[in-house]
């Protein structure tokens, strides 16, 4: 009975002395990331660009529009007039009469036309804003990515519309290559490595202050908390 007892004794002792930041078998996770949002803003300008210009052109369209009804009132309150002429047998009103009609069924098909240009641009601009919201939040493809320290090759095959870049332990910077569209880019980070434990008690490396050393792309914001922890940081660039 007392041998029972002093292996359930050391056993509760070895349990209750096992610590995660201790060498008692629990993993130090060494994971710290940035995430990266790719806004196409080229493209997003051309998009926004033609948008505005369809725009412009449909309310020019109906500005037209509006003078080609006027215009075909007026010749139908005369034509009114032109008909009771030539009802009452005045027959040197027949030419006007049909000057009248052909420029009212002129003007008649210029109005149709007008209007059919206008909801074509309507519905152009309807499927440019779709891709415009597509671009706007960041959905692209890394058709490659590479860390230029060590050479290590980072795999994303799907588009999405946000990335996390691993960083470095070894060292205060990280660099990385990456191509989109055919189009080389490279951005560096620098920071601070140091070890936390979380709410379960397992034990991790993280990277604060975290500043954005050098960068290729046209801009970028770099959004954090105090004290920037890469895994709390946003960066988004635009191309």
């Amino acid at each position: 009975m007392k041998q029972s007892f002093y292996i359930l004794l050391i056993w509760v002792t070895l349990a209750y002395a096992c610590d995660p930041c201790a060498d008692c078998g629990e993993p130090l996770r060494y994971d710290p990331t940035v995430k990266m949002i790719f806004i196409n803003q080229d493209s997003a300008d051309v998009l926004n660009d033609s948008i505005q210009f369809n725009k412009d052109s449909i309310a020019t369209n109906t500005a037209l529009r509006k003078v080609n009804t006027d215009s075909m009132k007026v010749l139908q309150d005369s034509l009114i007039i032109v008909d009771t002429l030539v009802a009452a047998g005045k027959e040197e009103y027949i030419e006007v009469q049909d000057l009248f009609n052909k420029t009212i069924d002129s003007l008649s098909i210029v109005s149709d036309s007008l209007s059919s240009y206008s909801k074509q641009l309507t519905a152009i601009n309807t499927e440019l804003t779709k891709i415009l919201t597509v671009i706007n939040k960041g959905t692209v493809q890394l058709q490659h990515t590479s860390i230029l320290e060590n050479g290590a090759e980072l795999s994303y095959e799907d588009s999405t519309t946000s990335f996390r870049l691993p960083l470095l332990l070894a060292s205060n910077q990280t660099s990385y290559r990456i191509t989109i569209d055919g189009i080389d880019y490279s951005i560096a980070f620098t920071y601070e490595t140091f070890e936390s434990i979380d709410k379960a008690r397992v034990a991790k490396v993280s990277a604060g202050n975290l500043e954005v050393l050098s960068h290729s792309f046209d801009s970028l914001t770099l959004n954090c908390p105090s004290d920037c922890i890469s895994d709390d940081a946003t960066v988004t660039v635009y191309f």
